[in-house]
């Protein structure tokens, strides 16, 4: 994937510029990241579409939001536990379209 890619070259450039880098923590860490690509959200396009979300740019900034906030934990990356209902599913993405302006 290429945010493994990303994190590699990021990691040799950091222990050239670093040599103490522990270039194992930063790879434990990311392996460790709830999800490593947009693409293995629970919440899709698709889901946000089904529960009464208009397609543009503000359900693709929602979307960005969500997968922040799955990567920082403050969001399980369960389809379920983040929208048990079309209404919760509506609150969250109009909080993240708030957090994105």
């Amino acid at each position: 994937q290429a945010g493994e890619a990303a994190v590699t070259t990021a990691s040799e450039v950091q222990k050239l510029l670093t040599p103490d880098f522990d270039q194992q923590q930063l790879a434990e860490a990311y392996a460790a990241l709830p999800i490593h690509s947009k693409k293995e959200l629970a919440l899709t396009g698709a889901d946000l579409i089904k529960a009464g979300v208009r397609p543009g740019p503000a359900m693709g900034k929602a979307l960005n939001q969500i997968e922040q906030r799955v990567v920082a934990g403050a969001l399980p990356n369960e389809l379920k536990s983040c929208c048990r209902s079309q209404l919760k599913c509506l609150k969250i993405v109009c909080e993240c379209v708030m957090m994105s302006m």
